[in-house]
């Protein structure tokens, strides 16, 4: 039995723990001379990953070569895709990586979740599952009128005097239906050592990793495909905290000072669903988890709360609070999943430096306006 081998959608992505896979193409070259031909053993299952229908990326692979194609389906076991002439790996998987970028990748998020539909019977488009985007796709390949004869959707799509079963959008929307059916993440099942807690994480990191060019980000797309996915994970409209930890936790890596000005708009926009006080409380206690997640040096750790307030995440008066530990503050952090005691004490010794540093440039302010406010009293000296 071949051991099957996956690669990245499209698979010139070289990024190891990319999210979106589909296998390898398992080619067998059959027959000699002018009967020379190539079987893609595995363009079902390919086709499947793809969520599109076998005799799509088939078709184009035999207009691309200029070969004609043979197809063949009896069950899943069973299928035969065959394209005239011997072609090699790299050759195929070029071309279906084409494939993909003009009916499967979505132009604006770049994920391969293009859901292909035809308008008027005369229009290929597609709409992206993951950020909503609707454009069309590309109707001048001869391809296209391929499509347009069988379109998504169908029951069958001839070939040749047999009717070969599709994947249908019907189906799709079947799986949706019972997605938002399924019952409720609640609190329990998301502690913060919860194995379902840390995929999501894993999940929402790579989402975002992917929406950061150049150290930069779109806003107004990054928050769509976010949303998209915190809206998969189903969780309780009541875990807004455990909304916030992920949002926080993706943004932020063992070098946070670098992510602040990019990510202040974004992150304050999933923040600002939870009450003032305790948004200050949780991005506090989520600066505390992300030194102890990411290992990073406690010598580092005024570096970085004073990068939070220097960038108006936390402000003065809160940080005080946190720092005299108050009775306020105290009933707020006990509420926070995230709080551990000892933690929240240990990074308050470490803060007193940066705090002290706080307090006298407040100092400096107010003597500041103290003397302007002395100088505007001060009569006119009469000539």
């Amino acid at each position: 039995m071949i051991k099957t081998v996956y690669v990245n959608i499209p698979s010139y992505i070289e990024d190891s723990n990319y999210r979106y896979k589909m296998p390898k193409p398992q080619l067998k070259i059959e027959g000699r001379g002018n009967g020379i031909k190539t079987n893609i053993m595995n363009l079902h299952e390919i086709a499947k990953a793809l969520n599109c229908h076998d005799q799509y990326p088939l078709k184009y692979l035999g207009f691309e070569f200029g070969s004609q194609t043979s197809y063949k389906f009896k069950n899943d076991n069973d299928v035969t895709c065959i394209i005239n002439g011997a072609f090699q790996d790299d050759q195929i998987r070029k071309q279906l990586d084409k494939f993909i970028e003009k009916y499967i990748l979505c132009q604006k998020c770049r994920y391969p979740e293009m859901y292909m539909k035809i308008k008027g019977g005369k229009i290929i488009y597609g709409q992206c599952d993951s950020c909503g985007h609707v454009s069309d796709l590309d109707n001048a390949h001869r391809l296209a009128s391929y499509i347009l004869k069988n379109p998504p959707g169908n029951q069958s799509i001839k070939s040749g005097q047999e009717e070969v079963q599709m994947i249908n959008s019907e189906g799709q929307t079947g799986n949706k239906e019972d997605k938002q059916k399924k019952k409720k993440v609640l609190a329990a099942e998301v502690g913060l050592d919860s194995e379902l807690l840390e995929a999501f994480l894993v999940q929402l990191r790579d989402t975002y990793n992917r929406l950061v060019v150049n150290d930069k980000i779109d806003n107004d797309v990054a928050d769509m495909m976010l949303t998209q996915d915190i809206k998969k994970f189903n969780l309780d409209r009541h875990l807004k905290d455990r909304v916030c930890y992920l949002i926080f936790q993706s943004m932020f890596d063992e070098n946070p000072t670098k992510a602040f000005e990019r990510n202040y708009e974004l992150l304050t926009t999933y923040f600002n669903d939870l009450d003032p006080q305790l948004a200050s409380c949780h991005i506090i206690l989520n600066i505390q988890y992300l030194m102890k997640k990411r290992n990073i040096d406690d010598k580092y750790f005024t570096t970085v709360l004073k990068g939070f307030y220097d960038y108006s995440y936390i402000d003065e008066q809160y940080l005080l609070k946190w720092f005299e530990n108050t009775d306020e503050w105290k009933n707020e952090s006990k509420e926070d999943f995230l709080f551990n005691e000892q933690l929240d004490n240990h990074y308050r010794q470490l803060s007193e430096p940066m705090i002290n540093w706080m307090k006298s440039q407040a100092g400096q302010e107010e003597e500041y306006y103290e003397e302007e406010e002395a100088e505007g009293e001060q009569p006119d000296v009469q000539q």
